[in-house]
């Protein structure tokens, strides 16, 4: 049985990876996205959505139209995957907890 805290984040992700992938982004690339995003909230994470998209363009993710939607989506995601603001996380945090279940 999942418990709710758990069930949040699955329903969560869920929605966040059907938005990704109905924008265009492939699954194996929204592990990198969800850390630069992260990223660019540590640096200052009282960043609005204009300034968080302006950021991911200036980081390469151009071809990325990040809508108010989805980051909405993306930010409830990591808060419910435990991130917190202005904290480091490694790498491999990304890729164990952001692909998408095959």
């Amino acid at each position: 049985m999942t418990s709710a805290p758990d069930y949040k984040v699955d329903e969560v992700k869920a929605k966040l990876f059907i938005r990704l992938e109905s924008k265009g982004m492939a699954q194996s690339l929204i592990p990198s996205f969800m850390r630069m995003l992260s990223n660019s909230l540590s640096a200052s994470p009282y960043r609005d959505h204009s300034a968080v998209k302006r950021r991911l363009q200036y980081l390469g993710w151009d071809d990325f139209e990040l809508d108010y939607y989805t980051f909405q989506l993306a930010t409830e995601c990591l808060s419910a995957s435990g991130m917190k603001h202005q904290t480091y996380v490694p790498g491999h945090f990304f890729e164990s907890h952001f692909l998408p279940e095959n």
